[in-house]
């Protein structure tokens, strides 16, 4: 196993989900523009799947669902840019679909490198309780609750979303620094 490429290929999964996680927008009149396109972290992560499949042999099984998320992503942002309207999510059945194939995507390939960090001998502990925070979390803003009259906690639980998508970057760049150490 080349420690060089799961080096690598952890990397940009760790840059993917900041891209993908948060969210910093700039509002430009009445459109916004995500700053840190969701598209572009799903590139990283389709560019780090042959990186870390050797190690991995179930994770290329989530390279069409980073395609499909990707081109949506695109989309999206381009419509953004273009009208300040969303294209895709204003349509909730597809909103919904395309939210539950990004949490899987994420509680997959989190359960993944936390094995690949148990097979190095590794721990595993707080990635795995990052990935189910960031799953529950993202489950419960989805929700179709009455987010303005319960803005406080809305707040709360998206700084609290972002918090674990800084923690889930800083373990998967902890795991990358670790297995340079380890002995191959």
């Amino acid at each position: 196993m080349n420690r060089e490429a799961l080096q690598n290929g952890l990397s940009k999964v760790a840059w993917a989900y900041i891209l993908i996680l948060l969210d910093i927008n700039l509002n430009i009149g009445r459109n916004t523009l995500d700053l840190l396109p969701d598209w572009v972290g799903y590139l990283l992560l389709l560019s780090a799947i042959p990186l870390l499949a050797p190690a991995l042999r179930d994770l290329p099984l989530l390279r069409p669902f980073c395609v499909v998320l990707a081109a949506a992503e695109a989309v999206e942002w381009t419509a953004a840019l273009l009208t300040g309207q969303s294209l895709l999510y204003r349509f909730l059945p597809v909103k919904a679909l395309l939210t539950c194939l990004a949490m899987y995507v994420t509680f997959q390939l989190l359960t993944d490198l936390a094995r690949l960090a148990e097979q190095e001998g590794l721990p595993a502990g707080r990635l795995r309780l990052c990935r189910d925070l960031n799953v529950v979390i993202r489950a419960v803003l989805f929700l179709p609750l009455p987010w303005e009259e319960w803005m406080a906690l809305a707040v709360a639980l998206v700084v609290t979303g972002g918090i674990v998508c800084v923690m889930i970057a800083v373990q998967l760049f902890a795991l990358r620094r670790r297995l340079g150490e380890a002995p191959a």
